[in-house]
């Protein structure tokens, strides 16, 4: 049961380790390995966007397992990171 909704300031602390988790689908592509040691959003970080409704969370089961945050550039809206906890990959949830 996936649901999607704004993320809350509380949800924050969960989606570090959710793009971290994300990040190790990169580890297959020697090319791209290095994403998965990245700098990750911080928690405080995720708590500005979604404090600017800026943020979605997707659950399973009222488990966070993704989020996309976003930023607003002139007109547009660009997605600034999109990630799965990677056992949720490849669901059709992103």
């Amino acid at each position: 049961n996936i649901t999607l909704r704004a993320t809350t300031l509380a949800d924050a602390a969960a989606l570090p380790a959710i793009e971290r988790s994300a990040g190790q689908r990169f580890l297959q592509i020697p090319e791209l390995a290095w994403i998965a040691d990245d700098q990750i959003i911080s928690a405080a970080q995720h708590q500005a966007f979604a404090a600017t409704g800026l943020s979605w969370l997707a659950q399973a089961d009222e488990h966070p397992v993704g989020f996309l945050v976003a930023e607003t550039l002139d007109s547009s809206l660009f997605i600034a990171e999109l990630s799965l906890h990677q056992e949720w990959q490849g669901k059709g949830i992103g």
